[in-house]
C-alpha cells in the first residue's frame, strides 16, 4: 500500500533526498571522518601510553567506510564535479584504480560484521554515498514499502539532514 503525500513528504522531508546535494556529501564525508579520527592513539604528551588504548571493535569497518567515502567523492568528482573529466576514455582510465581500491574496501565493509552504532553508522554512510540518490528516488517515486523502509533507516542510522 503505497504512502499518502503527506506521509511521504513527513519520511523524506520537504525538498525529498532524491539526489544527495554537496552539502549533503559532505555532512557524510565529516561524520564518516570523525568516527575514523575518533579511533586513533591519543597523541603524545596526553598521559596514554602508546598502545594501551582499546581498539574500536568496529575499527577496521568504520576505516573502511571513511576510505570507501573519500575515495567515491574523488570519484563522483572526476564524473560531474569541477575537475571532470569529458572524454569518455580519459575518465574511465582516471576511474579504474578508484574503483579497485574501493573494490578492496568494499569487501571489507560487507565482510566485518557491526557491532556498535559507530559501525553500523559508519557502513550506513558508504552506501548512502554509494546509492543513496536511487535509494532515496525510489522511496519517493515508487513508495514500495521495502524502498521506504530502507530509505528511513539510512536517514535515521546516518542522521541526515532533510
Amino acid at each position: 500500500m503505497p504512502l499518502s503525500p503527506h506521509a511521504k513528504e513527513k519520511l523524506m522531508g520537504k525538498q525529498g533526498l532524491g539526489r544527495l546535494t554537496v552539502p549533503t556529501r559532505r555532512h557524510l564525508l565529516a561524520g564518516m571522518a570523525s568516527l575514523n579520527d575518533a579511533l586513533r592513539p591519543a597523541a603524545a604528551g596526553t598521559g596514554v601510553a602508546a598502545g594501551t588504548a582499546p581498539l574500536h571493535p568496529d575499527a577496521a569497518l568504520i576505516a573502511a567506510a571513511a576510505a570507501f567515502g573519500a575515495l567515491e567523492e574523488r570519484r563522483v568528482g572526476l564524473i560531474e564535479g569541477p575537475g571532470r573529466i569529458d572524454d569518455d576514455g580519459d575518465r574511465d582510465r582516471a576511474l579504474q584504480p578508484i574503483a579497485a581500491a574501493q573494490e578492496m574496501y568494499l569487501r571489507v565493509l560487507c565482510d566485518a560484521r557491526a557491532t556498535t552504532p559507530d559501525g553500523h553508522r559508519a557502513r550506513a554512510s558508504a552506501i548512502v554515498l554509494e546509492d543513496g540518490a536511487e535509494v532515496f528516488y525510489r522511496a519517493q517515486v515508487c513508495g514500495l514499502p521495502e524502498d521506504l523502509l530502507i530509505a528511513a533507516l539510512l536517514r535515521d542510522v546516518v542522521d541526515l539532514p532533510c
